[in-house]
């Protein structure tokens, strides 16, 4: 449910590839699928790149 949530608010904030990875991950655990080590790397990497982007981007650009 979390990575459904995850996709849906990525999306929402246009940060597509957030998006399409919490979607593929919410897809492989509704299947009862595990999801692989290589999917969450990718998910935290997406991640970090946004809050970054977010820290960057404040009222004093640090």
């Amino acid at each position: 449910m979390l990575a459904h949530r995850l996709s849906g608010i990525a999306g929402s904030f246009g940060h597509t590839s957030l998006s399409t990875l919490a979607g593929d991950i919410d897809y492989d655990l509704t299947q009862d699928q595990l999801v692989t080590d290589e999917k969450l790397s990718e998910l935290v990497t997406a991640l970090e790149l946004i809050i970054r982007e977010v820290r960057g981007s404040g009222p004093t650009g640090s």
